[in-house]
């Protein structure tokens, strides 16, 4: 499943980024890489930004960036 998929307020755990060297870089910076788990927070209004919560570092990420990196579901 792909990270847009998941429910808000739910966790899943990253296993694979389908991102470009660069992009890959940036979203690594705020812990977001295989392994880690990722909580979604929320969903913004008509398709925006989702807010992600890995550890304790809270972001923004744009929903074409999440339907590019896969996630297991966790309750």
């Amino acid at each position: 499943m792909t990270l847009d998929r998941l429910r808000a307020g739910t966790r899943g755990i990253v296993t694979r980024l389908d991102l470009d060297d660069d992009t890959l870089r940036r979203v690594a910076a705020f812990g977001l890489r295989p392994g880690q788990t990722v909580h979604l927070a929320r969903r913004a209004a008509f398709g925006g930004p989702l807010m992600l919560e890995v550890g304790t570092t809270q972001f923004l990420l744009r929903g074409s960036l999440a339907r590019r990196i896969e996630v297991d579901q966790r309750a």
